[in-house]
């Protein structure tokens, strides 16, 4: 594999696709994010620990990184390396990373690290560098506490501790509230016999309370649920001789091991009830209601409460089935059929069957799902309205669907190809968007994967290739290959104003913004043109609707006063700004509508719009504060004020290349900063 180097931002590689045309400059009010694009943000893979106030944080070359999906957005937060991963079990190349996740409160971003002293312990981050540092030396010396099982209740952060892991020694819970002193010792949990590596805490918040279960799926012996609220004497056993199941609004559910028998608990003795007389199979939770099988065929559904416990339908559910909500109706799936249900038996209603539906998912008031053969289809809750939208090629296989921001991407993956006498290959990936029609299923980009034709029991997905993948915030993160060098990046797909001015862009928040606020509709439609100089035209478009926000403004329909405009798209809005005292033209009766705008006027114009007419900026005192620009230019006193107020920096190496124009990239930047815009 190649040594990982994180891309230059201006380098980093944009993969970009056009899906729909955008308002043009005359129409910015209606302007939409139709373009999708992808951007690989890192080379090789990193691994994702956790999201905090929108941002992804992740490990790259054992160092803690954060993203917002933007270049200008991914950072380093660790000088040192201390994320260095646990080691899964497994023969040569199936030995796996693995890094307990993170979690976050209080906005301090809480993960397990080692610098190389301390052992593994607690860190935390503030998203910052400074602000990057372990809590507590919890195992004092070079022995490490190795933090797992990380939640997040109240304000706390929960966590287990262990010298080696929760199944060869002791397993302590600890609380954290970012501080060495609010970081204490709880409890001493006690696993069940026969527990075998694939133990997990099992958690949940419920009304303020921590609720915990120590699960071994292999032990085959009643397990404990916990209960606690941060303190020494409020963590206590609440139910004994119980299994964790779910958590949902409020609730925990749990089954007691002797009889199978559904439980409720609120996180108190006295909100803890039985809901069944009968041992059930199996149970989820989607937004309040959960849905179980009696050992017999038949379907329930509980809000919690005993009244609220009743049967539903004749059909028995596994694990196999899926759940989703879309516009207050459940859509769920049993063996190879579509149902519904709005939690009253006589709603309860097959919709088709012969589908094998699976990966349901909710967007724009549908549900959408992939077919026995791989097809995408859609359903409104009629058997007439649920119908194919897109087929692939035969060979092709829809693998995926990832709704972001109501919009659904779809991974459609190639035949892999695997080497001779090998059992590791690649598989070539084709990402699509689409808007729920044939016409609207279009190819955005290409990818490829790892695929791996397992030659012993060994070889299995969890432990081989740990999932990265997540959706923050209307952008979706991944991992994949890029599809011509075969070679491991880290991705971000997400939907933009503009083309051109993607998330690799260096200026491409100060361009959203600029879009968001309706003062820009590009240059064209899909296109901002970033790199382009700005003319005297367009300034006084930009200069008049920044001045104006966030009202919509329109000028008023006058005769030119300058000779060279009359009949140019722009004559209105400059008269505009000559009415408003910004400009007097660039000579005699004359605009030069097409002439650029260079550094020096557009200090002129910023502060004159910002401030008005009348402003004049103070005396330049001995300098302007840029090598370029003696106190003697015409524009100096504008200059060093523009940069006094922070709305410039500068051209770079302490110049400010006054008669240089001013590219619509710079343009965004400037305006946004002037206007405050948010």
């Amino acid at each position: 594999m190649n040594k990982r180097t994180v891309l230059a931002r201006i380098g980093m590689i944009a993969v970009l696709l056009v899906l729909s045309s955008m308002s043009s400059l005359q129409n910015v009010a209606a302007l939409e994010k139709l373009s999708t694009v992808a951007v690989a943000l890192a080379d090789d893979s990193p691994y994702f620990l956790g999201e905090m106030n929108g941002d992804l944080y992740y490990e790259f070359q054992s160092q803690l990184w954060k993203t917002d999906g933007t270049s200008a957005g991914t950072m380093l937060l660790s000088t040192v390396s201390p994320l260095g991963p646990h080691i899964t079990p497994g023969a040569g190349p199936l030995r796996a990373k693995h890094y307990p996740k993170g979690g976050s409160a209080n906005s301090l971003f809480f993960f397990a690290a080692d610098d190389g002293v301390h052992g593994y312990e607690l860190w935390q981050s503030d998203g910052t560098m400074a602000g990057t540092y372990m809590v507590k030396d919890i195992y004092e010396g070079a022995t490490s506490s190795n933090p797992e099982n990380i939640i997040v209740v109240s304000g706390l952060v929960f966590f287990t501790t262990s010298v080696n892991d929760c199944y060869s020694s002791p397993c302590e819970l600890w609380r954290s509230d970012g501080t060495p002193g609010g970081t204490l010792f709880l409890t001493t949990i006690q696993m069940p016999p026969l527990a075998l590596p694939l133990v997990r805490l099992v958690s949940a918040n419920v009304n303020g309370f921590l609720l915990f279960d120590m699960y071994n799926n292999n032990s085959g012996v009643a397990s404990t649920i916990w209960r606690s609220d941060g303190t020494v004497a409020g963590t206590s056993v609440l139910v004994t001789g119980a299994e964790f199941l779910s958590a949902s609004e409020g609730k925990l559910f749990f089954i007691t091991r002797n009889d199978g028998h559904l439980w409720v608990t609120n996180g108190t003795s006295a909100g803890t009830l039985s809901l069944t007389d009968f041992p059930i199979d199996y149970l989820t939770c989607v937004n309040g209601m959960c849905y179980f099988s009696e050992s017999t065929p038949t379907m329930w559904t509980t809000d919690g409460t005993p009244g609220g416990t009743i049967k539903l339908a004749d059909i028995p559910l596994d694990g196999s089935s899926e759940f989703v909500e879309v516009n207050g109706t459940v859509y769920f799936t049993y063996a190879d059929q579509l149902w519904k249900t709005n939690n009253i038996p006589a709603g309860t209603l097959l919709i088709m069957d012969n589908l094998s539906p699976k990966q349901l998912n909710s967007a724009n008031g549908q549900l959408f799902f992939i077919n026995a053969v791989r097809q995408l289809w859609k359903s409104n809750g009629t058997n007439a309205g649920t119908m194919m939208v897109t087929s692939f090629e035969d060979s092709q296989k829809l693998s995926e669907i990832v709704v972001v921001n109501g919009k659904i991407l779809l991974r459609v993956e190639e035949p892999p190809v695997i080497p001779t006498n090998d059992y590791i290959g690649t598989q070539d990936w084709h990402l699509y968007k689409s808007d729920g029609t044939q016409a609207g299923t279009q190819l955005v980009t290409d990818f490829a994967q790892t695929y791996v034709q397992c030659p012993t029991p060994l070889c299995w997905s969890g432990i081989l290739a740990p999932e990265n993948s997540t959706v923050i915030e209307g952008k979706w993160f991944f991992e994949a290959l890029d599809n011509v060098s075969h070679t491991p990046k880290f991705w971000v797909v997400t939907d933009v104003f503009f083309q051109d001015a993607a998330p690799d862009h260096w200026a491409f928040s100060w361009v959203e913004r600029l879009a968001e606020t309706g003062i820009t509709g590009g240059c064209s439609p899909e296109h901002y043109c970033p790199n382009d100089p700005v003319n005297r035209a367009q300034i006084a478009v930009f200069l008049e609707k920044g001045m104006h926000y966030p009202d919509a403004f329109t000028p008023p329909n006058v005769a030119p006063t300058f000779s060279d405009i009359t009949g140019h798209w722009a004559e209105d809005w400059i008269e505009a700004l000559r009415s408003d005292v910004i400009t007097g033209g660039c000579g005699v009766g004359i605009y030069c509508p097409e002439d650029p705008v260079t550094r020096a006027q557009m200090a002129v114009f910023l502060l004159k719009s910002k401030y008005g007419s009348g402003f004049t900026p103070p005396d330049i005192g001995a300098s302007t504060g840029f090598s370029d620009v003696p106190v003697t230019h015409w524009a100096a006193a504008w200059i060093k004020q523009l940069a006094a107020e922070g709305i410039t920096g500068g051209c770079g190496g302490g110049n400010y290349c006054p008669d240089s124009p001013v590219t619509r990239a710079q343009m965004a930047v400037f305006l946004v900063k002037t206007f405050n815009l948010p």
